[in-house]
């Protein structure tokens, strides 16, 4: 159904808004996927995080359900002697591959959700000067299919794109041991405010991209749903319109026989 007037116009504006909103939102995830680029951890042959600190790649880190820390800085003084009480451990290469696999998915997603914006406000803008109705007409149609490809890539990003049980549990709860003898070690205060610096932008890329796909699900049920109602309107006045209708234009036609309302001339 093409829109006419000002619904076309009002439309554009709410579509073009939608383009800007997406601009915005991949801008803010580029920025905190940069943001945990440059913080971390560097453990000794394998560059988590440059100039922080070195930190040999022969501990575990573990994420334990104890309050017990070396320098007393949970709450209480003392070591852990087994990783009993740890729901999960990593090796520092684990982590690595993990920060990458984020830094990389999630720089890819900001790229693909701003072109996809773009290419929108691009459209928007030849349907604008051009004035092609056949363009305008194909408008939603354009707009639901970036919508749904956005909430794949959302969706696709935060079941395989995000570990979220390494650096935020690890910040919050995290002990480390030695990977040979078995035991906690302390952790020097440069390498924990790395990772919890890490963890915190992580956490901001994710509420990023939970945002935009609430948004997302949200406008493709309200096209969804307005494509519903106008398939309805044209499938009721197909089927009940047109023969009903036709009755009243036949009685609507002028009647050329006798009036008795008429004055009859002699």
């Amino acid at each position: 159904v093409k829109p006419r007037g000002s619904t076309a116009e009002l439309q554009n504006a709410v579509f073009g808004a939608l383009g800007l909103g997406r601009v915005a939102a991949a801008a803010a995830l580029g920025a905190a996927v940069r943001a945990a680029r440059g913080l971390g951890v560097y453990f000794e042959g394998e560059n988590i995080f440059p100039g922080v600190v070195q930190f040999s790649s022969g501990y575990r880190w573990c994420v334990c359900d104890s309050d017990v820390d070396p320098l007393g800085r949970r709450g209480q003084r003392g070591a852990l002697v087994s990783d009993e009480l740890c729901v999960d451990c990593f090796f520092p290469k684990e982590l690595s591959e993990l920060r990458d696999h984020f830094l990389r998915w999630g720089h890819a997603l900001a790229i693909a959700v701003g072109v996809m914006a773009l290419l929108l406000l691009l459209v928007l803008l030849v349907a604008f000067v051009k004035r092609w109705p056949r363009l305008q007409t194909k408008l939603t149609f354009i707009v639901g299919s970036f919508t749904g490809i956005n909430i794949f890539l959302c969706m696709f990003m935060l079941a395989l794109g995000i570990e979220f049980g390494a650096y935020g549990p690890l910040c919050r709860s995290g002990h480390t041991f030695d990977a040979r003898l078995g035991v906690e070690v302390p952790v020097p205060e440069e390498l924990l405010s790395a990772m919890c610096a890490y963890s915190t932008q992580q956490e901001r890329a994710v509420a990023i991209i939970v945002a935009l796909l609430m948004f997302d699900t949200s406008v493709a049920c309200v096209i969804f749903c307005r494509g519903a109602a106008q398939r309805s309107s044209v499938t009721l006045a197909q089927t009940l319109g047109v023969p009903k209708l036709a009755i009243f234009a036949d009685l609507a036609r002028p009647y050329h026989h006798f009036d008795s309302r008429r004055e009859v001339s002699a």
